[in-house]
């Protein structure tokens, strides 16, 4: 742990200050990036926000996907229905599965008005999934793409194989804010 006067005799000699994720619950924050320097005795610094999805994508879906390119047609379903759960607490999202109990925590890459892309991210030591949907909400249905890449390694962590799909994704809410109740808000 850097008490105050190591944070500040380090940012006097411009030393880049390293900050780790928050740990709560084993939990892990998405890590705000910062940058700090002393520049004619003044310190100056920037540190960049966590993207929050707005109110219209929280609440539970119906969603339905095909197969729009794949590199391994055999190894993905041509067309699916799922129930997706979005829901935030504090900075935390929370994408999961009612139905089979399905849950992770996701990361908002980009939000430009009522399109909003975001990762999901599974690491164990033979497998690394990484999930990529991109949805635009309108009233209460959304439609978009999801993207999912999944490697697999050695014990030694040579890479084996990698399959990747692309579905086209639709759904429809089943509960949370509708679109009447965010206009009346």
């Amino acid at each position: 742990m850097l008490t105050i006067a190591t944070i500040l005799a380090l940012l006097t000699a411009n030393t880049p200050i390293d900050f780790k994720p928050i740990q709560l619950n084993t939990i892990t924050l998405p890590k705000q990036s910062s940058s700090y320097t002393f520049k004619d005795g003044v310190l100056q610094g920037s540190v960049s926000s966590i993207k929050l999805l707005p109110k219209e994508f929280y609440g539970t879906w119906s969603v339905s996907s095909e197969i729009i390119e794949a590199s391994h047609l055999g190894v993905f379903n041509k067309k699916c229905s799922d129930l997706w759960k979005l829901e935030r607490n504090s900075n935390i999202i929370r994408l999961s599965n009612p139905s089979t109990g399905a849950s992770a925590y996701i990361t908002v890459k980009e939000v430009k008005n009522k399109t909003a892309s975001f990762t999901r991210e599974k690491n164990t030591r033979k497998l690394r999934e990484y999930e990529n949907p991109k949805i635009t909400v309108d009233g209460d249905t959304f439609s978009g793409t999801d993207v999912i890449i999944t490697e697999y390694y050695t014990k030694s962590g040579r890479l084996i194989e990698s399959h990747y799909v692309k579905y086209k994704i639709k759904g429809e809410r089943i509960s949370g804010p509708t679109f009447e109740d965010i206009l009346g808000k």
